[in-house]
């Protein structure tokens, strides 16, 4: 239990940062939300791994869940091309501009977990 709350905490630090920029003056009722929330997060934690643990889907429909918001970001970055000179890449980066920017996401989620099933199973 005392790995989880550590985990949370610095897992959650980056949030406390950014929100601890827009919060003013009101520094001491931000740090004491966070430590009470600690012990919801680790039962949170807890109950997740344990229901991981129980239902092995739970962990593909999870990674679903993490590759849909990292391809989401990526997919709001600026474009590559803006960094390189290469023909083939702005070709590609144009071609992939044509797609649905959802469209987009939802494959290139489904890559990654793919990717992810893969490699596990090559771990096993």
């Amino acid at each position: 239990m005392l790995r989880i709350c550590a985990v949370t905490i610095a897992g959650n630090m980056d949030n406390m940062v950014w929100l601890g920029t827009r919060v003013g003056h009101l520094h001491a009722w931000l740090a004491g939300i966070a430590v009470a929330c600690v012990p919801l997060f680790a039962w949170v934690a807890a109950f997740f791994a344990e229901q991981c643990a129980q239902h092995g889907w739970v962990l593909l429909l999870a990674a679903g869940m993490a590759a849909w918001a990292g391809c989401g970001l990526v997919l709001q970055a600026p474009p590559p091309w803006a960094i390189t000179s290469s023909v083939l890449w702005r070709t590609w980066m144009a071609w992939l501009q044509a797609i649905p920017p959802t469209a987009l996401q939802a494959e290139l989620s489904a890559l990654a977990v793919a990717v992810g099933v893969a490699l596990r199973r090559v771990r096993a």
